[in-house]
């Protein structure tokens, strides 16, 4: 009897820590390369958000988990998404050639390599860790590169030409939040958008309603509509609204290769989980470096 108490104690104890201290989650994806690769299994700092109410959160360009804020239904049964946090509330979030002003890390972006003396294959790339997207027109290669690989390929051999794939500028990408004409803005060259802060009493007009109706709407829970110049909350013609909580905004580190806030917006503060700390390890590379390494 007392033996079976200890394993209820036990028990009750790893379902505890792992439902209010750690979470275990596994990347399905190479979004947040170089950082996180697929098939990391990492952990959630979950206690950050249940014993500090977020405060310890808002870090500015740390890697966070979050529910995924376009599905439908209770928060906690949302998908998980696990991005880093590039704009804090109260931000005028701005993206040049997909860099942000202050975080220009180990970023990925979409290169085409120019091989017409055919002096790369399959495996010295693999050789140099390289992301292979595609080999495309006989000697063309579509890589995912960061600085340091680039400087890779630059040192095999000068006759190798790298071009980075970027959207023009001023180019309209529907598929970029807001999807409105009036901001042509795309995955390179976003913004400025202003993140709303708690308590926030933002002047809404024709310019900016896009920006903030998903959140009025489905996040805020008021109706909205539209007639012209006229808008209408609840019903009312309003001019203003004020925010009740605060929103992020989330990009991955392997730019070109991760759907994120450009494509549908902000998250709202109670869609957040936890601050991502450590990769206990790769579950397709077990015997690599990444065992218990730290998430920057």
């Amino acid at each position: 009897m007392i033996k079976a108490f200890k394993y209820l104690i036990i028990i009750g104890a790893v379902l505890f820590i792992q439902g209010f201290i750690f979470q275990p989650l596994m990347i399905d994806s190479n979004a947040m390369n170089s950082c996180l690769e697929k098939g990391d299994y990492i952990i959630l700092n979950k206690w950050k958000t249940n014993f500090a109410e977020n405060s310890n959160l808002e870090v500015r360009n740390q890697v966070l988990a979050f529910h995924y804020p376009l599905d439908k239904g209770e928060i906690e049964k949302k998908a998980i998404y696990v991005k880093r946090c590039v704009g804090l509330p109260g931000d005028s979030l701005f993206l040049q050639k997909g860099l942000t002003n202050d975080f220009n890390g180990a970023l990925k972006f979409d290169y085409v390599l120019d091989d017409e003396a055919n002096l790369i294959d399959e495996a010295t790339l693999e050789k140099l860790h390289i992301e292979v997207r595609a080999k495309i027109m006989g000697h063309h290669w579509l890589l995912s590169l960061n600085e340091k690989d680039v400087e890779k390929i630059k040192e095999i051999d000068p006759r190798l030409n790298l071009e980075i794939i970027l959207q023009n500028k001023d180019e309209y990408d529907e598929s970029i939040f807001p999807s409105d004409m009036l901001h042509k803005w795309n995955r390179d060259f976003f913004g400025p958008l202003y993140i709303p802060k708690a308590q926030d009493k933002i002047h809404l007009n024709r310019n900016n309603i896009s920006h903030y109706s998903k959140i009025i709407q489905e996040y805020e829970g008021h109706t909205l509509e539209l007639d012209g110049a006229t808008i209408r909350i609840d019903g009312k013609v309003a001019t203003t609204f004020t925010f009740k909580q605060n929103y992020y905004f989330f990009m991955g580190d392997n730019r070109h290769q991760s759907i994120d806030s450009r494509y549908w917006g902000l998250v709202p503060q109670d869609h957040l989980i936890a601050s991502c700390s450590r990769i206990l390890f790769n579950i397709e590379k077990p015997l690599s470096k990444r065992f218990f390494k730290p998430i920057k």
